[in-house]
């Protein structure tokens, strides 16, 4: 998947998006984060005090945080796969947030999308 910031850098550095307009993607993008806490936590799944527990624990143990709140057995490996699923649909929303918004219609973002992936494969074969 695309850095989806590494990518609105590429769009300015295209000028396909001017820098205000890739600030303001910034903070629509934030608010519809799709963090995998966030998401368990939308979803019902854990509660916040939950969360603030396995991510302290995650942070000593060096754990991801999935791996930490099924070994705390707050959750199943089922329900992070199921988060983890519904956090990359939230990451692909954010790329539609920017045609929706007008900002840049969706074959050029396509046509963007694929000259990005050119340009990091042709740098990663420098």
């Amino acid at each position: 998947m695309i850095p989806v910031m590494d990518f609105v850098a590429y769009l300015v550095e295209q000028a396909l998006l001017t820098p205000e307009e890739a600030a303001d993607f910034e903070v629509r993008s934030a608010n519809s984060s799709g963090l995998l806490g966030r998401v368990l936590i939308r979803n019902g799944v854990v509660n916040l005090g939950q969360m603030s527990d396995a991510l302290r624990a995650a942070k000593l143990t060096g754990n991801r945080i999935g791996d930490q709140l099924v070994k705390m057995g707050l959750v199943s490996r089922e329900q992070v796969e199921a988060a983890v699923s519904q956090q990359g649909a939230s990451r692909l929303d954010r790329y539609d947030l920017v045609v929706q918004s007008g900002l840049i219609d969706e074959d050029t973002l396509l046509e963007a999308a694929i000259a990005y992936i050119r340009d990091c494969d042709a740098r990663s074969f420098r």
